[in-house]
């Protein structure tokens, strides 16, 4: 088997939208241990901590091709820099039909894997290939043979470790399952946080592989969050309800502090979600009214060609809930509802379609805290750069 084999299959399987010099960058930094050195991390702060990174485009789509090898010397930083930790991790999160696939095409090259080790086997398989790059060659013969180094029995009981801690999981939290998009957000925003809701403390306390592992069994794609997600998600977000002529009122100002200030009451369970308490908008057959909630104000608003000169739904909010006056706790929930009822009405445009979860699942402020910002990045994460 060639290393520029073993590349175009991998990028089948993960990292794919990306072109081939990419691709080189992508799977390179995704085997490298975290920077721990001062001088590590300056290197990673210049973009040189990956040697690859110095190479120009053409360059790294003739390694990826097979046209020219990594060099030796290139090849000795990548492996004193050798991690598989998130390599294993992206491998792990795939869909199980698309495992078995990843596993049956590196059988055509004698690669003989199972779904409980595959991932290891192939993180071993590049190891091997940056240390034969090292002696000048880029083809691993009878792999087969080369794979035996690697003792089975760890790799079995490894795979069922962390398999084993998922199941146990996901059997004590059997009824709140529907809540693990927002575990990944806490997690990511606050992993030291002693949270409201068990499910968030003891999923921060699992190991990565046991999260893919919970992820996979859950039918959860993982959330990869880009640096300061909030902030430019945020910013994004105002610049929409801006497009979208929502209002001149803002209420996230001196860094959304009313949003953000909702974990300070996180226990607080409130009666509705999303209050039914506005405007009639439609008459119902039922009743002689039907009140409204900011969702259904929202979505006439935006798409109802009789809305009859409706204010936009920031001032309409500001007034009706009197959000001039209102104690900070209730500005919280406003701020978190506008945002979540907006996102789930604004025009897709060039954004990302929102992951919802069923509203009947959240019960406190944290739960909703937590929900806000998984809109806000579902929508608008694949953005930033």
């Amino acid at each position: 088997m060639k290393f520029c084999e073993y590349l175009r299959i991998l990028r089948k399987y993960i990292g794919g939208k990306r072109n081939q010099g990419d691709f080189m960058i992508y799977i390179t930094t995704l085997f490298l241990i975290e920077p721990q050195t001062k001088n590590q991390k300056k290197e990673d702060d210049r973009d040189t901590f990956n040697p690859l990174h110095a190479k120009k485009r053409r360059t790294l789509e003739k390694y990826f091709t097979g046209e020219r090898k990594i060099t030796s010397a290139d090849a000795q930083v990548l492996l004193s820099r050798f991690s598989s930790r998130e390599f294993e991790r992206e491998l792990v999160s795939l869909k199980t039909e698309i495992q078995k696939s990843l596993i049956k095409e590196m059988k055509e090259y004698n690669v003989k894997s199972k779904i409980n080790n595959f991932e290891k086997v192939c993180s071993k398989l590049y190891k091997d290939f940056l240390e034969t790059l090292i002696n000048g060659s880029d083809i691993l013969e009878d792999y087969q043979i080369t794979f035996k180094k690697i003792e089975k029995n760890d790799l079995v009981s490894t795979s069922e470790e962390y398999t084993l801690e998922a199941i146990a999981f996901c059997k004590e939290f059997e009824g709140e399952l529907k809540l693990i998009p927002l575990c990944m957000i806490s997690d990511n925003l606050n992993p030291l946080r002693n949270n409201e809701r068990s499910l968030y403390n003891k999923f921060s306390l699992c190991s990565s592989l046991t999260k893919k592992e919970i992820l996979r069994l859950t039918k959860n794609d993982e959330i990869i969050f880009k640096n300061d997600w909030v902030n430019r998600c945020l910013e994004l977000y105002k610049k929409d309800l801006d497009e979208n002529k929502f209002g001149e009122r803002t209420f996230l100002y001196e860094g959304a502090k009313y949003l953000h200030g909702a974990l300070e009451y996180a226990e607080i369970k409130p009666r509705y979600m999303d209050p039914n308490i506005f405007d009639v908008l439609y008459k119902s057959k039922r009743t002689k009214y039907k009140k409204s909630t900011i969702t259904m104000y929202i979505k006439k608003y935006l798409y109802d060609n009789e809305k009859n000169d409706m204010e936009p739904p920031l001032e309409y909010i500001w007034e009706k809930a009197e959000l001039e006056t209102c104690d900070p706790e209730l500005m919280s929930f406003w701020v978190m509802r506008f945002i979540i009822s907006s996102c789930y009405q604004l025009p897709l445009g060039k954004y990302s379609e929102n992951l919802c979860i069923e509203e009947q699942y959240l019960d406190t402020f944290e739960d909703m805290y937590y929900y806000t910002l998984l809109e806000l990045y579902t929508r608008y994460g694949d953005s930033l750069k």
